[in-house]
């Protein structure tokens, strides 16, 4: 009898500790920040070691993608996991898909000279080709990472071969998701990008989504709206170093002509939680916005609109045919950059005796 009890309580003891060590991973992933340039470190490392666990914690994780009790963004990392962990051959299918054998991609060589953007004629023909194939695979999650965590990380997207300066597989990704029950993560999604990730309103592909999230009127996203506004218009209308006079008191001028337009497409779909960020807005603005405070008073009595997020759905189906192969150690885990070595102490006088 004492033998037993012993087991079951290593055994649960095991759990638990497993448990706490997926949801710490998980958090990370959710919270991890995405540089500018280089792989999103802190976000792969953590989804890899989940990847890595396996069978071990496909369970929990199946719980984790569900879980009431869990932030939003936990949720979905969750589920991010567990499609790869149960479709990952055909995500990479997918990535690495022969997209070449289509005549759409090849075209007549005397376009491709007079195109003034290189390869822009392939990519137009070849979106609603490359779309098609990405809802008949329907990884869900995968295209919502790629606006997510890793849009700016070829290593995730495997696509190489396109003649084109704008990648427009995240793009493509988005345009898969229409109509999807899962597209709702897919806009609150870019939404918390645009609160936490410093470059993304930096490019141009960025403030135009900044805009589109606007547009699907979301109450949730509201906050990462308001925070990342400022940030935008800097970006929109930036003060060049060297800019004569002129221009820059016309960049002011717009900037200051831009709040109130703003502001009236936020409270159409504000809700009464965010009263308190808005005011905090309207002050920070006041000469242009002071006149708009007595509207807070429709949003104070707004019934807040519960986000209904999708079921998990993970089913597999066969991998595309016609796959590539990607270069030698192409997936292999991402290993991070090696810290700086510390400076060498200069003028350093070494007494032997």
């Amino acid at each position: 009898m004492k033998a037993i009890l012993i087991m079951v309580f290593l055994t649960a003891t095991g759990w638990a500790v497993e448990r706490g060590e997926v949801e710490r991973l998980v958090k990370q992933a959710a919270e991890a920040e995405i540089p500018q340039w280089d792989p999103p470190w802190g976000y792969l490392e953590a989804r890899e070691k989940l990847e890595r666990m396996g069978e071990e914690v496909h369970g929990i994780l199946r719980e984790m993608a569900e879980d009431s009790k869990l932030s939003w963004q936990q949720r979905l990392v969750a589920r991010i996991v567990v499609e790869r962990m149960e479709r990952g051959e055909e995500i990479r299918a997918l990535q690495f898909h022969n997209w070449g054998q289509y005549p759409e991609f090849r075209g007549e060589p005397d376009e491709w000279k007079k195109e003034k953007v290189p390869g822009s004629a392939r990519v137009s023909r070849m979106g609603p080709v490359v779309v098609r194939r990405m809802k008949e695979i329907g990884v869900w999650y995968y295209y919502i990472e790629q606006n997510w965590k890793t849009m700016r990380t070829k290593r995730e997207c495997g696509y190489t071969w396109f003649a084109s300066p704008k990648d427009p597989w995240p793009r493509w990704c988005r345009q898969a998701l229409e109509g999807q029950p899962e597209e709702i993560y897919l806009w609150m999604a870019i939404a918390d990008a645009v609160q936490k990730d410093e470059h993304f309103l930096k490019f141009y592909e960025g403030r135009r989504l900044f805009w589109e999230v606007i547009r699907k009127k979301i109450g949730q996203t509201v906050p990462a709206l308001v925070a990342g506004w400022d940030r935008f218009l800097a970006f929109e209308h930036e003060d060049y170093p060297g800019a004569q006079p002129g221009i820059l008191e016309l960049n002011r001028k717009r900037r200051s002509e831009a709040h109130p337009g703003f502001l009236r497409a936020i409270l159409d779909f504000a809700e009464s939680e965010h009263v308190d960020i808005l005011e905090r807005f309207i002050e920070q603005h006041e000469s242009e916005l002071g006149k708009y405070r007595s509207e807070l008073e429709g949003v104070r009595k707004r019934t807040p609109q519960r986000v209904e997020e999708p079921p998990f759905r993970c089913e597999k189906r066969p991998p595309l045919e016609g796959k590539r192969e990607p270069p030698h150690g192409f997936f292999d885990p991402p290993r991070p950059p090696e810290p700086a070595p510390e400076d060498t102490p200069q003028d350093v006088v070494i007494e032997v005796n």
